[in-house]
């Protein structure tokens, strides 16, 4: 029963918190609607870097080195991944300034993610969704969502890296609490039987930085080695 609540709670959570991604969706695209400024020269220039890998994406040569070579030096100084990650939405919605910014969907939903999964394992639900809905309404960040700049999608990416970390960081902090349960079993047996040796009385799992890591610690330490890379 109690599992069942904590699986109806769960659900509602991820609804609400949909909802919370989808009210901000539809708030940026009103803006975008209704503003008819020319982009600044930084956005614009960003917009040129996710057209100059639209068009070569076009027509890809995956075996190719030289092709590999060029791709990789199209951007200069500014990190490619977010012109990659827009190329999609630029094939799908058309070229623009305001139909570039709709990657940043893609990275609110990554941000307000990683922020409600901090909030639930720091703390509980409900800060995992007030932290999640601030995250909307914060004047900084509802600036940034407006502009197709590196700002709001490193703020994504680095709140993703948080929420590895502190994942990895639990996983671990499970695992010892683990090991020194079997510590004490052991220990506990090892009084029980009283004519063993020495030797047989120490536990058979001690804790020991050399053990492997769990499955779902390796699992969170590729996923932060990937929001760092």
């Amino acid at each position: 029963m109690a599992l069942q609540n904590r699986s109806t709670e769960g659900g509602n959570s991820l609804l609400v918190l949909s909802l919370i991604w989808l009210l901000g969706a539809i708030s940026d695209r009103t803006w975008f609607a209704v503003d008819r400024s020319v982009p600044a020269w930084d956005q614009a220039e960003y917009l040129n870097g996710a057209l100059n890998y639209f068009e070569v994406l076009q027509h890809p040569q995956w075996l190719s080195g030289e092709w590999w070579t060029n791709f990789w030096l199209l951007s200069t100084k500014i990190p490619p991944l977010i012109f990659i990650a827009t190329v999609p939405f630029l094939h799908f919605f058309g070229t623009g300034d305001d139909r570039a910014t709709l990657v940043h969907l893609l990275f609110s939903a990554i941000l307000l993610a990683s922020v409600y999964g901090l909030g639930i394992t720091l703390f509980n639900r409900q800060v995992g969704l007030w932290a999640a809905a601030i995250c909307i309404l914060l004047p900084g960040l509802y600036r940034f969502r407006l502009q197709f700049l590196l700002d709001y999608p490193l703020t994504a990416a680095v709140t993703l890296t948080f929420f590895c970390l502190t994942m990895w960081k639990k996983e671990e902090g499970r695992r010892k609490k683990e090991e020194g349960r079997g510590f004490l079993k052991e220990e506990g047996r090892g009084k029980k039987e009283g004519g063993r040796e020495k030797k047989e009385k120490e536990p058979i799992f001690s804790p020991s930085p050399s053990l492997p890591l769990s499955p779902s610690s390796f699992l969170w330490s590729i996923a932060l080695g990937i929001s760092l890379g």
